[in-house]
Parts: C-alpha cells; structure tokens; sequence
C-alpha cells in the first residue's frame, strides 16, 4: 500500500509541475457549470515501478461545450510510411533513435473560451479543501481533446525546429540539414528520428529542451514492432503481440505450412453462433492478428480478412481457423518482414 501512496504523491507534484490545474472555489461557479470527475489508472510496470496517474471521467464532457467533435484524436503515422522511411534508412545507412514524450496528454492547451472543472480526485484530499474545485488550464488524460491537443504542440515544436511536414502523412516531419536528411515520425507521444548520428543525437537534445523526453535509445522498437538489423537491411517482428497468442488463447504452436486450409471458404453459420464470451474472445484475436498482418505479417492478411467477416457472428468453426492462424504464426515466430 505504501508504494502505492508514494505514486499518488508523485503524481500530485506532477500535477502541480506541469500547471495543470488553478484551485477555485465552488462558490464562484455558475449553478449549472458541470463538475467532472475523476478516477484513478494504476500500474506495476515491469522494472518494478509503480505509476499512478488521475484520469478524468472524459466521457462526461459535453459535445460543443467541453470539446469538439473533431478534437478527439490525433493521427498517427501510417504504417506504408515508416517502412518507406525506413527503406530510405537503409538505402542512406541513417542512424535511428526514438524519444518518449513524458506526460504528453499535459501538455494540450484548450481551445479559448473552453472551462472544464474537475473535482477533487480522491487520495489528493489532504491538498485542498472541501470547497475547492480545480480549473484545468491543460488537458489531462481521459480528457476528449488531450491526444489532438498535444499533436498541437508537437507541430509547433517541430515547426520551430525547421521541420516541415509532410503533404501525404501528418506524421512525417522533415529537414535537409548540410549533413543529410532528418525524418522524424510520430505516434501520439513516441517520436521515431531517422538520420546521421550526429543529426539524430542533435534532434533528441533540442526535443529535451521543449519536452520532458525519455530518450529510449537506438532503433530497436516502434509500435509495438522489434526492429532489427540483418546483413542486408532491418526486420520487423512482433514477439510481444504473438506470445500473448499462447498466455490469453492457450495456443500451441503447430507446424502448419499454411495459416488457413487450402481451398477451404468459411460460410456462415447462420443460428448456430457462440456464447457471447466466445464472440467476445474472437474479436479480440481477429484484432490482435490484422496487427500482425498490417506490420510485420503479410502472409497472414488473406486468411484473417476471412475471418473479419465473422466479427459478431462466429461459430466453432471460424474460432477453430483464428486458432489455427495463431498456431502457424507461433510456429514461425521468426518469420517478418524484412
């Protein structure tokens, strides 16, 4: 229990750290001004930390009023772009870094005119009164517009930096510098840099100075993707995702040459469906494998668009063909794109 007062603690100085909140008194707001509330997400990481981080109730904001409609996401760069970028990488022999942007969803700014007040959050008690409010002056996590906010400042960052972005990816920001190319690629708050060492490491310093950034190291992983160099390039794998295939479905790895049986079509079976666990289940893994088919599996990418077709509506035999398309990448867990 101890650690786990510490990590609220930590979280309170965090909080105060980054501005993102002014205390008010619950007096001085109108009567019909909403007061949203706030929970809690807490989590032993696998280095033995602990983290606690305040959510607020975002899905109690009102459309119009607390945000707007197209406020609620932030792109992410597409997957044919970071292997165009990291073809280039290995056509040039660029250097590869990745930086992690801490408290990204602190950083948004809300848009004029836009008041969200949140209660006080439970362990923080002691800090304030019983008549206090908190005005944020930021997004916080949970909030509807804190992904898109922070991309907000991302763009103005690199902007000031001398990036330009691109016209067919907003995540792909770039620079001609005298010693070559700069590419940089975001996904909400992981930040992938491309280009000569000495560009990379002077990219990473100048994102420290806007941002407090975790420097992650050397390419080694994006996305949920194991990057590795080979004799003659890189090669995308995805360990983590397929070893979840064994610990949540029980898979074991069967020596398939084929993730689907030849010649066979699913059809639908019509009344004769699974329970609504089984259904559940199902989409699950069919989501996990068009992951897998969309970044480092394309051999799979016929035989799970089949099985998308059944999302709702499965029965034994198509949870029978997921199985069996979970088995066959067990089995050749080695196997990516290179």
């Amino acid at each position: 229990m101890g650690n786990w007062l510490i990590a609220i603690e930590e979280e309170h100085e965090r909080m105060l750290k980054s501005h993102v909140w002014t205390v008010v008194d619950r007096e001085s707001l109108r009567i019909d001004e909403l007061i949203l509330s706030a929970t809690w997400a807490m989590k032993k990481k696998s280095n033995g930390q602990f983290r606690a981080r305040v959510v607020v109730r975002g899905y109690e904001q009102v459309d119009s009023e607390h945000f707007h409609g197209d406020d609620i996401s932030s792109p992410v760069v597409n997957e044919v772009t970071v292997r165009i970028v990291l073809i280039l990488m290995v056509i040039f022999k660029l250097s590869g870094g990745v930086m992690d942007v801490e408290g990204a969803f602190l950083l948004g700014l809300l848009d004029p005119g836009v008041k969200l007040y949140i209660s006080i959050p439970k362990g923080f008690e002691k800090y304030y009164k019983t008549t206090d409010v908190l005005s944020l002056n930021r997004t916080m996590y949970g909030t509807k517009q804190a992904a898109k906010a922070f991309w907000n400042q991302l763009l103005l960052c690199l902007q000031d930096m001398g990036f330009s972005r691109s016209h067919s990816d907003p995540c792909l920001y770039f620079k001609i510098s005298e010693s070559g190319p700069i590419f940089i690629l975001s996904w909400v708050d992981d930040l992938l840099i491309i280009g000569s060492s000495q560009n990379v490491s002077y990219t990473k310093t100048h994102l420290k100075q806007r941002f407090d950034c975790t420097d992650v190291g050397e390419l080694t992983e994006y996305v949920g993707c194991k990057i590795a160099s080979t004799e003659r390039g890189l090669k995308l794998t995805q360990p983590v995702i397929l070893q979840s295939f064994a610990d949540e479905f029980n898979i074991v790895p069967k020596t398939y040459s084929t993730p689907a049986i030849p010649h066979q079509v699913l059809m639908d079976c019509g009344a004769i469906q699974s329970d609504s666990k089984t259904q559940a289940q199902y989409r699950s893994g069919v989501g996990k494998l068009l992951y897998v088919a969309r970044w480092s599996r394309p051999d799979i990418a016929n035989a799970v668009r089949e099985l998308t077709k059944f999302n709702g509506k499965c029965g034994e035999v198509h949870v029978v063909a997921m199985r069996r398309v979970m088995a066959y990448l067990l089995n050749t867990r080695t196997h990516g794109l290179k």
